[in-house]
């Protein structure tokens, strides 16, 4: 009996003496070890299976827990390997869909119309008249390249009618950034051209022996910045456009209807006139 108990004692002492240490990492990895030391800095172990080989060195941030073989616990660090796994399975994965997820703006081609409520500011005009503004009306067609979703370029033609000018038509090249590849962006734009003169308009002050023609032709610039959201448009804009003035002797003041280019010619101008608006449009790729 008591060299059964003796047997029983060397069994188990042997096997409290070879148990092994768990260690558990951050990343979820379990190692079998022999715990040799864990400073604040680093744990140093070696493998369970050969104790008596070489010591491995880790870096305490990266490693989680260790269970000892006589059942206790040393917490190395707070945060879990679960959470660690969480965190990078969701990094991974929102870099997946960001790969994947196709950009809203498609390299290639595309067209774009566009409506713009537009007032013509002329100092001038407040001079023979009761209003300084004029309200435009402006119809505009985009056709562009996109080349990424920061940028496209290209040309476009617009119709203007106003209700003092008359009608000009601007032709100019088109150059229009996003700052952002989302539904929801800010961009800018760009165009530079000349305006064609379609209709000029006749204007004759009150009391006054002369009239106005103006004639709506010449340099034109417009510059504006707004948001898109996925195929919309929307934006405000600002610009400047030459308008040719000329003024005539007007020798029959009991009939304002009857204009005569073939009077006095008095004085021709060419003011540049400033111009706001608000737009709105679709882009169609």
């Amino acid at each position: 009996m008591k060299k059964l108990l003796f047997i029983t004692f060397i069994v188990f002492s042997s096997l409290i003496i070879n148990a092994q240490d768990i260690l558990i990492m951050q990343s979820g990895e379990e190692i079998e070890t022999k715990i040799v030391e864990v400073n604040p800095t680093q744990v140093k172990y070696t493998l369970y299976g050969d104790p008596e080989g070489p010591i491995y060195i880790v870096n305490r941030a990266d490693a989680f827990m260790i269970k000892y073989a006589d059942g206790s616990k040393d917490v190395l660090n707070q945060k879990s390997p679960m959470a660690v796994n969480e965190n990078a399975e969701k990094a991974e994965k929102s870099i997946k869909e960001e790969d994947v997820r196709p950009s809203i703006r498609m390299r290639g081609f595309l067209f774009r119309p566009e409506v713009s409520g537009i007032m013509v500011y002329s100092d001038f005009l407040g001079k023979i008249t009761d209003s300084k503004a004029s309200k435009d009306l402006d119809v505009s067609f985009n056709f562009m390249y996109q080349r990424n979703y920061k940028i496209s370029y290209g040309a476009g033609v617009s119709y203007n009618h106003t209700t003092v000018f008359g009608g000009y038509l601007p032709i100019y090249l088109n150059l229009r950034g996003y700052l952002r590849d989302r539904n929801l962006t800010p961009y800018y734009d760009v165009r530079a051209g000349y305006a064609i003169c379609i209709k000029d308009n006749m204007i004759k002050p009150y009391n006054e022996p002369c009239y106005y023609i103006f004639e709506m032709k010449g340099m034109y610039l417009r510059g504006g910045f707004g948001l898109d959201f996925r195929n919309f448009s929307f934006g405000v804009n600002i610009g400047i456009v030459e308008n040719h003035s000329r003024m005539y002797f007007y020798d029959n003041p009991g009939n304002h209807y009857l204009y005569n280019e073939n009077n006095s010619l008095l004085k021709s101008e060419d003011k540049i006139e400033m111009f706001f608006g608000v737009n709105i449009g679709y882009n169609i790729q």
